[in-house]
């Protein structure tokens, strides 16, 4: 079992899926999974991690263009295998397009 952190941006982005009607539902559920896993399958989720300065960062597909990122890091509490911080979720224009900056703490307390 994985405990989960989440930054403000993702709860900022949580709220926007919401109000675009997304289904939460299969965010909950991928949540879940990766609750207890630590990880999600490569298939539904076609999980990677990122390359560049997006060092240490995982992406999934909850949907096609509807995307969650995370970071794992180990956990000195013995009740979990690890922390993942949920850092946020979004469609690719929104994390990655034009000008977009990738807006979030790398430092190892976000």
């Amino acid at each position: 079992m994985y405990g989960i952190r989440t930054t403000g941006q993702y709860k900022k982005d949580v709220k926007a899926c919401a109000k675009r009607n997304y289904d939460l539902s299969l965010l909950s559920d991928a949540l879940e999974i990766l609750q207890e896993t630590g990880t999600l399958p490569f298939y539904p989720y076609k999980t990677h991690k990122l390359t560049g300065q997006k060092v240490d960062v995982w992406d999934a597909h909850i949907k096609p263009d509807w995307l969650l990122l995370w970071r794992m890091e180990e956990s000195e509490d013995v009740e979990y295998d690890g922390i993942i911080h949920l850092l946020r979720t979004g469609t690719h224009s929104e994390l990655f397009g034009k000008g977009k900056l990738f807006n979030f703490n790398l430092s190892k307390n976000p």
